[in-house]
C-alpha cells in the first residue's frame, strides 16, 4: 500500500487505499492504517492515544489528572523504502457522548506524534478565521478578525449525515441555552464516564478551568457586545459536504470571551454536536482577535539578546522557516518531541516568537524575542535556537541581557 507521494509527514494516517489523511476528519467506523517515513532507525509498534481539546486538556492538567487515554498499540512491518507501517489496521471506534467526536493521535518508539485524527458521527463545527491586514497592530498571537469593534469568524460544518441543523453561538452568559461553563463541566463528566480509568473528578476540573480562564468567562454579556449566526441559522447538506455560515461579533469595548458554536439536528433535537471553544479578544483599539488553542490565556515572555551576525529580519526568517517545516523536517520532528514539549501546546496559526531589533527598556542594540507563552519559549531555547547556531555560528545570536 504505497503512501501518497504528496504527504512527507514523519507519521501519518493511511486510508484504505494509501492515501495520506494528514489532520483529516473521517467517519467511523472506518480502517485506518499508521504509517512511518524518512526515519533513520525505525519503531517496532506504535501507541495510538485519544487525546482531547487544549482547554479541556489543560484543565484536567491544573486539576492533577492524566490528560490523554491509552486506546491500543500496533506491531510495525517494513512498507519499502524508508517506510513502516503497521502491520494490522485500525478501526476507528464510533465517536460517542456529548460531542460525538474524538481525536486520536498515534506515536512511535521515539515519542513523536502524529497529526490528530478526529472521528465524527454526526456534524464537525469549526470555527475559523481570517486574517485582516487593517488592524492598528499585529498581535504575537491569534487572528485579527475585525476592525472598530466589528468582524466575523466562519463556522464551518462538515455533515457525516444529512439532516438539517440549526447553529447557535454558545456563550458564557446565560441566552436560555447550553452556557459555556456547562459545556465545560459536561465534557469533563463524559470523560469521567468514557474513560474511568482517567480518575477524573468533575468538580476539581470543572473549578480549575474556570479559574484558569475566568478572564474569558464574564458573567454577564457586556450591553456593546453580540455574537449572531448569519442568517439563515438553519442549513442543510449532504452526507460529506461542508457549509459555511459565519458569526458576526459586534463589540464597542475592550474585553475577553470564549465561545463555540453548536450543531442541533432538527429531526432529533437531542443530537448536538459543538465546535471548539475558541476565545475573542478586543484590544482598546477595538480590534478584534481570535484565540485557538494554546493561543488562549497565554502570557508572552520577552528575552533579550546582545546582536549577533544575524539581523533580527535573518533570525525572524529562520524562524518562520522551522515553523512551516516543524511536521515534515524528520530531524525537527524528533527534536521537538526529545525536548518534551506536547504538539499540541504549539496549536498556533504562526509561528509564536517575533524577533524586534531598538525596542525601549532594553540596552542599546538589543534583539529582543518575544515569546507567545511557555510552550513557544521552551520551543526556541531547546529546539529553533541551536539550530540557527549549529547553521550560523555560535555568534548568529549573543547572550541574554538585563533590562536597563
Amino acid at each position: 500500500m504505497p503512501a501518497d507521494p504528496a504527504s512527507r509527514m514523519l507519521l501519518n494516517w493511511l486510508d484504505g487505499q494509501g492515501g495520506a489523511l494528514d489532520g483529516s476528519v473521517i467517519r467511523p467506523p472506518k480502517d485506518v492504517w499508521l504509517q512511518e517515513t524518512a526515519a533513520s532507525e525505525h519503531s517496532s509498534g506504535f501507541e495510538i492515544y485519544q487525546v482531547f481539546d487544549n482547554l479541556i486538556r489543560r484543565g484536567l492538567a491544573l486539576a492533577g489528572g492524566r490528560t490523554e487515554r491509552r486506546i491500543t498499540g500496533l506491531s510495525t512491518e517494513t512498507a519499502g523504502g524508508d517506510t513502516v507501517r503497521s502491520a494490522l489496521y485500525w478501526k476507528v471506534p464510533a465517536a460517542t457522548g456529548l460531542r460525538l467526536r474524538a481525536l486520536y493521535e498515534f506515536r512511535n518508539d521515539f515519542g513523536v506524534r502524529s497529526p490528530r485524527l478526529m472521528a465524527h458521527r454526526f456534524a464537525k463545527a469549526r470555527i475559523r478565521g481570517t486574517a485582516r491586514g487593517d488592524v492598528s497592530l499585529m498581535p504575537l498571537v491569534g487572528v485579527p478578525v475585525g476592525v472598530g469593534g466589528e468582524g466575523a469568524v466562519d463556522a464551518d460544518v462538515l455533515f457525516a449525515v444529512d439532516p438539517e441543523v440549526r447553529l447557535r453561538v454558545v456563550q458564557p452568559w446565560s441566552d436560555g441555552g447550553r452556557g459555556l461553563r456547562s459545556l465545560a463541566r459536561d465534557s469533563y463528566a463524559e470523560l469521567a464516564k468514557l474513560a474511568p480509568e482517567l480518575d477524573i473528578d468533575v468538580d476539581t476540573a470543572t473549578r480549575a478551568f474556570e479559574e484558569a480562564f475566568s478572564d474569558f468567562l464574564p458573567a454577564k454579556r457586556p450591553g456593546d457586545w453580540s455574537f449572531q449566526v448569519s442568517e439563515p441559522d438553519t442549513v442543510k447538506g449532504d452526507e460529506g459536504d461542508t457549509t459555511r455560515s459565519s458569526v458576526q461579533i459586534q463589540a464597542k469595548s475592550s474585553g475577553r470571551s470564549m465561545i463555540a458554536v453548536e450543531v442541533q439536528n432538527l429531526e432529533d433535537p437531542s443530537q448536538v454536536a459543538f465546535s471548539e471553544i475558541v476565545a475573542i479578544e478586543v484590544t482598546e483599539r477595538l480590534d478584534i482577535i481570535l484565540l485557538r488553542g494554546s493561543e488562549i490565556a497565554a502570557s508572552p515572555v520577552e528575552v533579550p539578546y546582545g546582536p549577533g551576525s544575524l539581523s533580527s529580519e535573518q533570525i525572524q526568517a529562520e524562524i518562520d522557516r522551522m515553523w512551516r517545516s516543524r511536521g515534515e523536517d524528520r530531524e525537527l520532528v524528533q527534536a521537538i518531541a526529545a525536548s518534551g514539549i506536547d504538539i499540541g501546546d504549539l496549536a498556533f496559526e504562526r509561528a509564536p516568537l517575533r524577533v524586534a531589533e531598538g525596542v525601549a527598556g532594553f540596552a542599546p542594540g538589543s534583539i529582543l524575542l518575544s515569546a507567545g507563552g511557555d510552550a513557544a519559549l521552551a520551543l526556541w531555547h531547546n529546539v529553533f535556537l541551536p539550530r540557527i547556531k549549529e547553521r550560523h555560528g555560535a555568534g548568529a545570536l549573543r547572550g541574554e541581557r538585563p533590562r536597563v
